[in-house]
């Protein structure tokens, strides 16, 4: 897949995290007038999730989508783990320290 080909299906799903977004925003808006208080955030986020579902599927599940899906080989679960490994690492020890930052001062303030 060519550069263009990527950005262009960056941009569709950008998109279609917009419109999700929006519609999550308007639908908790509209319950939370009417007075449907908790019920409304969790029928916007359904309602949202939904739509993004729906969306992402009509854009990327495509014909040509499926026929190199046809084509696709499996890998071992130890090559995909020796792909993901050192970043998932990376990423563990960063959230780990910022969790020490952010909470160092109830740590120190116990001691």
């Amino acid at each position: 897949m060519e550069y263009q080909e990527r950005y262009i299906l960056v941009k569709k799903s950008k998109q279609i995290i917009i419109i999700g977004q929006s519609v999550y925003i308007i639908t908790a808006a509209i319950f939370m007038i009417s007075g449907l208080g908790l019920i409304a955030i969790i029928a916007a986020q359904a309602s949202s999730l939904i739509i993004i579902r729906m969306l992402s599927y009509k854009a990327f599940f495509t014909k040509d989508f499926s026929n190199q899906l046809s084509f696709a080989s499996a890998y071992s679960r130890k090559e995909i783990l020796n792909v993901v490994y050192p970043n998932a690492l990376k990423i563990g020890l960063t959230s780990v320290g910022g969790l020490m930052v952010q909470r160092s001062s109830v740590i120190i303030g116990s001691l």
